[in-house]
C-alpha cells in the first residue's frame, strides 16, 4: 500500500513539475499550488508511462541478455567467437532502437500536460513533434548530460566531499546521511529543474515547427 501511494505522489508531482516548467517557459506564473494542479491527468500519465517504460525495458532487457550470451559464448570456444561478435552487434543495434524510441516518444507527458490528451494520443503526438529531428534532440540530451555531469562535479568538489570529511570526522554514522542529502539536493535543484525547464522549451519549439496546437473544437 505504501508503495502505491508513494507512486501516487511522485507521479503527481512529476505532472506538477511539468506544468511548471511550462508556466515558465510560457512567462506565466508558477505557484507552489501547481504542483499538484494536474492530479486529474494522473490515469493517463501513469498509462502512457507504463507504454513508454515498455517500449524501453524490452529492448534494453534484449541488450543485456544479448551481451550475456555472448559473454557465455565465448567460454565455449569454437564458434563462439562469431556467436559473441554477432550477440554484441545485435545488442549495439537494439540499444540503438532502445535510443531512438526514447528521443521519438519523450514528450509525452508535456503533451499529456499541455492539452490534456490520453495516453496513446500523447505518444503519437510525441512522435510526431519529433519527427525530422532526432539527430538534434539526441546532441541535446549529450550536452544536457556532459553539462550535468560538470555541474555534479563541481558541487561534489567543493560541497558534497568536504562536508562529507567534516561530518566524518564528527562522526561515522553522520558522513553518509550527509552524502545522501546533498546528492538528492543536487538532483532536487539541479537535474531536475535543467532538464524540464530545457524539454519545455523545446517541446514548444517543436510545436511551432509545426505551426502550434490548438483544442480540436477550434481546428481548421
Amino acid at each position: 500500500l505504501s508503495s502505491i501511494v508513494s507512486l501516487i505522489i511522485f507521479l503527481t508531482l512529476m505532472l506538477g513539475l511539468l506544468r511548471i516548467a511550462l508556466n515558465f517557459r510560457d512567462n506565466n506564473r508558477a505557484e507552489f499550488r501547481d504542483l499538484f494542479s494536474e492530479y486529474p491527468k494522473l490515469i493517463k500519465y501513469l498509462v502512457a508511462s507504463i507504454l513508454f517504460g515498455l517500449m524501453l525495458i524490452i529492448p534494453l532487457w534484449l541488450f543485456v541478455f544479448g551481451i550475456a550470451f555472448g559473454i557465455a559464448m565465448l567460454e565455449t570456444g569454437g564458434y563462439g567467437a562469431v556467436v559473441t561478435v554477432i550477440s554484441i552487434i545485435l545488442s549495439l543495434i537494439i540499444l540503438v532502437a532502445a535510443v531512438y524510441l526514447f528521443l521519438k516518444y519523450q514528450f509525452y507527458g508535456y503533451v499529456i500536460v499541455d492539452r490534456g490528451s490520453g495516453p496513446v494520443e500523447a505518444l503519437k503526438e510525441s512522435s510526431r513533434l519529433t519527427e525530422g529531428m532526432l539527430k538534434n534532440l539526441l546532441i541535446f540530451w549529450v550536452e544536457i548530460g556532459l553539462g550535468i555531469a560538470i555541474a555534479l562535479a563541481t558541487v561534489g568538489i567543493f560541497i558534497q566531499i568536504p562536508v562529507y570529511a567534516i561530518l566524518g570526522i564528527i562522526s561515522e554514522d553522520l558522513a553518509p546521511l550527509a552524502g545522501d542529502i546533498v546528492s538528492s539536493a543536487i538532483q532536487l535543484f539541479i537535474m531536475v529543474p535543467i532538464t524540464r525547464l530545457a524539454m519545455a522549451d523545446i517541446y514548444r519549439r517543436l510545436e511551432s515547427r509545426l505551426g502550434g496546437w490548438a483544442p480540436p473544437a477550434v481546428r481548421g
